[in-house]
């Protein structure tokens, strides 16, 4: 039987958490003058920027989660990772061409799912594995979801580097990263899994198949982060150019989204113990659809941060209650696959989004005046709206507790 140390605790994972999300978010308001000003590029290679590493994450989550899954760990994928995330993510703004960035910022977006990915399904493994007795009353998925919130917030907040040296943000988040890898090694344990049958590509894909229900949750992280990319690459933009907000005034600006998300995490998921998995998924939605649609069509700084804030109220209630949904409808010895999915889900979404939102908003001027400065904002909120009206028939069955 293995000792247990007492220097390690599930509690470090979200944590940990907190720390993968730094680096995410870190180099967002640097976008600027790392992807459009050094190459003297437009606002689509901006959105191609962020939406390559969300491809990389999409394409890279289901050998992520059939890898852990097969071989039991998670810990040392993840430790591994860290390593390459942090080479990646240095080398990002010593590309000599915006092919090479590219391509770089891909193979980063991949290795960032078997970080992100594994912690959150290790954070599963303790919720719904044999330590389920300790952790299984939500609290630790709570916490997860409010410090990778957080996470993003603070993350956002580091502009300040930027407006000091672009690359900055790029060096501190590599540094970051090699941290979280020590961290993970020396503070989070890992749950052990009784079962001792390793899965084939074929069983793993099949569990979709047979869990049907885990198509809302995939769905809602899709266009989640789908309508995310409207902040990072419209709004970014627009704050910058039309408001002629620095790099540090745009990242406070886009962490009023994340700030509310992290505060509410918790309180949402202890929520769903009361009202059923669902409700706060539902309600979060409805929030933040509306509150998304209104950013758009707001002239001013004031009011557009204030729909900025409902909009982090909505996603605080609907994020991590998603993902302690998507856990609780899957088997624990298929958690790798199912968080890593969702992970990679919310990246193809990622991955679409800022894409969608500038090529819309170059339409911009041919739209009616009342729709605002943001087309994409109206559609995106719209369609946050639709998918809960489509999960009307399903609630009982979703909202069980």
């Amino acid at each position: 039987m293995e000792k247990v140390d007492s220097k390690k605790s599930a509690y470090f994972l979200p944590v940990a958490i907190f720390l993968a999300m730094l680096p995410v978010t870190m180099i967002v308001p640097v976008f600027k003058e790392i992807v459009k000003d050094r190459f003297q590029s437009g606002n689509g290679e901006v959105a191609w920027f962020l939406s390559i590493a969300m491809l990389g994450s999409f394409v890279f989550s289901p050998l992520a989660g059939f890898l852990s899954d097969s071989f039991g760990t998670r810990k040392k994928i993840i430790i591994l990772f860290c390593g390459l995330d942090a080479l990646l993510l240095n080398l990002l703004p010593y590309a000599d061409t915006l092919p090479t960035l590219l391509f770089l910022r891909f193979l980063e977006g991949g290795a960032h799912v078997f970080v992100i990915g594994l912690l959150l399904a290790s954070v599963a493994d303790f919720e719904h594995g044999d330590s389920k007795r300790k952790f299984g009353n939500g609290t630790l998925i709570g916490l997860s979801g409010m410090l990778l919130s957080l996470g993003g917030a603070v993350g956002l907040s580091f502009g300040f580097l930027g407006k000091l040296n672009p690359i900055l943000p790029f060096q501190f988040g590599s540094v970051i990263l090699l941290f979280l890898g020590w961290i993970v090694y020396q503070f989070v344990p890992e749950e052990k899994s009784t079962v001792s049958k390793r899965h084939s590509w074929k069983e793993s894909l099949i569990l979709f198949l047979t869990h049907p229900l885990l198509l809302f949750p995939l769905v809602f992280q899709f266009l989640d982060r789908f309508t995310s990319g409207y902040f990072m690459s419209s709004l970014n933009l627009r704050l910058r150019e039309e408001f002629s907000l620095n790099p540090s005034e745009t990242g406070k600006m886009l962490s009023l989204v994340f700030l509310p998300m992290a505060l509410l995490s918790y309180p949402a998921i202890r929520l769903s113990k009361k009202t059923g998995k669902y409700f706060p998924v539902a309600i979060g939605s409805l929030i933040y659809g509306i509150s998304l649609t209104l950013s758009g069509i707001f002239q001013s700084i004031v009011w557009i941060g204030i729909s900025l804030l409902f909009c982090g109220l909505g996603a605080g209630l609907m994020f991590a209650t998603s993902l302690r949904l998507a856990s609780s409808l899957c088997p624990r010895e298929n958690n790798g696959i199912v968080m890593a999915s969702l992970t990679g889900f919310g990246s193809l979404g990622f991955f679409l989004g800022p894409i969608s939102s500038v090529g819309l908003d170059r339409f911009s001027t041919v739209w009616p005046p009342f729709i605002g400065s943001s087309p994409t904002a109206l559609l995106f909120g719209i369609a946050q709206i639709l998918i809960v009206l489509a999960s009307i028939p399903f609630y009982k069955i979703l909202n069980q507790k």
